[in-house]
C-alpha cells in the first residue's frame, strides 16, 4: 500500500468559502479528508440522528460519518439515519443506486461488518476511501483492492437537485 497525497487537502473554512463554486462530488471528499485523524464522533451524529440522545446513538459510525459529508457537502439535508428493520432499511444506502462506475464522493459499502466509505478515487483494481470509525476510532484513508467492495452506490441523483 502506498501513502498517496490528498488532492483535496483544504481546510473546513476553506472548503465552505469555495462550496458554491466546486462539484458536489469535490466537496464531498474534501469534508471527509479533512476529518482524517479526527476521533470524536460527535458531529457526525448530531449531523445525522439530529436530536437523538447520546445514549441512543449506534456504536459504529463509518455510515454517520458518511451521511455528515454528503450533509457538509450541501447534499441529502433532509436525509437522517434510518433504522427501520421492518421495512428492511437501515442508514440511507437503501435511497441510492449501485453504480458499476464509482465516482469521488460515492459510497463504497463492505458486506464485513456493513462497513460504509467515502470513495476518493477508484483504479481498475484498488479503491482509495476515506473511512469513518477506522481502528482505535479514527477517520482515515485506506486502500484496499477494488475486489473488496461489495458495491458501491451513487450519488449522482444528489447532484441534480442542489446546484454546485
Amino acid at each position: 500500500m502506498t501513502d498517496d497525497p490528498n488532492p483535496y487537502d483544504a481546510s473546513p473554512d476553506e472548503l465552505k468559502a469555495l462550496r458554491k463554486y466546486e462539484d458536489h462530488r469535490e466537496l464531498v471528499v474534501g469534508y471527509a479528508a479533512g476529518q482524517v485523524g479526527v476521533t470524536d464522533p460527535s458531529p457526525y451524529y448530531e449531523s445525522a440522528l439530529p436530536g437523538a440522545a447520546r445514549h441512543s446513538w449506534p456504536k459504529h459510525w463509518c455510515g454517520i460519518f458518511c451521511l455528515w459529508a454528503l450533509h457538509e457537502a450541501g447534499l441529502a439535508l433532509d436525509w437522517e439515519w434510518d433504522f427501520k428493520p421492518a421495512e428492511k432499511k437501515w442508514g440511507f444506502l437503501w435511497r441510492l443506486r449501485p453504480t458499476s462506475n464509482p465516482q469521488p464522493g460515492d459510497i463504497a459499502y463492505f458486506e464485513r461488518y456493513q462497513h460504509h466509505a467515502i470513495v476518493e478515487r477508484v483504479g481498475a483494481h484498488t479503491a482509495w476511501t476515506i473511512d469513518g470509525n477506522q481502528a482505535g476510532g479514527v477517520v482515515a484513508r485506506r486502500e484496499r483492492p477494488r475486489a473488496r467492495v461489495h458495491a458501491f452506490f451513487s450519488i449522482e441523483p444528489l447532484l441534480g437537485d442542489t446546484p454546485p
